[in-house]
């Protein structure tokens, strides 16, 4: 018999998810937006576990909202100063974490369990948000486009280029509708329909709970 909490739970991480499929375009957005959704994710858990005893359950969405907004002001903040190569390419999709937090955080998991438990928790959904998403960059830049992109924004900040041309040019590749947002809608539907599958026959465990 299929759980219901994690049909839930899974429900809540695809549409946070799908939030920030835009940013799947190319490998280097999808890993400079993953990066930051994850330190902010992180951070924010954890202030609302060390602080949960004083949360009330009618104003936890009040407070999830408030502590994302604030480390992503700041994340937005730094990146202008500091790191204006990578606020050009991230900072127009900072503002959307808050959505995919929200999203993703709505079953409480955090206030109805233990400190060590909600750790594990947020660190196993955090990277497994980033995964997905560089899986679904490398799928719809390489199928899309014949290339990966390493680093390409950030080479006046880095100091060097790294893209790599992966498929030569033919009647069927690549398909340039995969890298539209059609294509981040149908390699996303694609990799659920897989790994539905797969963990009806057992083949995975279910990372999302």
């Amino acid at each position: 018999m299929v759980n219901k909490k994690t049909n839930d739970s899974l429900l809540y991480f695809i549409l946070g998810l799908s939030v920030l499929l835009l940013a799947t375009d190319k490998f280097e957005n999808a890993l400079m937006i993953g990066v930051c959704f994850l330190i902010i994710y992180i951070l924010s858990n954890l202030i609302i576990m060390l602080f949960k005893k004083f949360i009330k359950p009618a104003s936890t969405t009040f407070i999830y909202i408030l502590i994302s907004v604030i480390f992503i002001t700041l994340m937005d903040y730094l990146t202008y100063i500091y790191l204006i190569d990578l606020h050009n390419v991230a900072g127009i999709f900072l503002p959307l974490i808050v959505i995919s937090y929200l999203l993703i955080n709505k079953d409480n998991y955090l206030l109805n369990n233990k400190l060590t438990d909600s750790l594990k928790h947020t660190f196993k959904i955090g990277f497994s948000y980033m995964v997905v998403l560089l899986l679904i960059a490398s799928l719809r830049e390489i199928i899309g486009l014949g290339t990966i992109t390493i680093i390409d924004n950030l080479s006046n900040l880095i100091g060097y280029r790294l893209v790599y041309n992966l498929i030569s040019p033919s009647e069927i590749l690549p398909i340039s509708i995969i890298s539209t947002p059609f294509g981040a809608l149908l390699i996303f539907g694609i990799l659920i329909a897989i790994y539905k599958g797969c963990c009806k026959k057992g083949c995975v465990d279910d990372v999302i709970i």
